[in-house]
């Protein structure tokens, strides 16, 4: 599937479908809390498709790496719907 994010496992949703899912509710809560902070909790791929969206250099080696650091915590600092930076958290 992160080789060909149109793929999906069973009937299951491919990764773009999760991602435009997901994308479109990330924005939802950035419009919503305009000047907030905010923290989400996610499952793995979820949170790898939208650090895919706002990172096309991500890959499965990335996803991976998260994966074995469950719980995986980041900061994402965005400007409306602009992108501006990411932070691994240590926990």
């Amino acid at each position: 599937m992160w080789e060909d994010h149109s793929k999906s496992i069973d009937g299951g949703e491919s990764i773009i479908e999760v991602q435009e899912r997901n994308i479109k509710e990330l924005r939802n809560v950035i419009k919503e809390n305009e000047n907030r902070k905010v923290i989400i909790g996610t499952h793995g791929t979820a949170l790898a498709s939208i650090m895919s969206y706002y990172d096309e250099k991500f890959t499965y080696k990335d996803f991976m790496h998260f994966i074995g650091k469950m719980p995986y915590v980041i900061k994402m600092v965005m400007n409306g719907d602009v992108f501006i930076s990411l932070e691994e958290i240590a926990i």
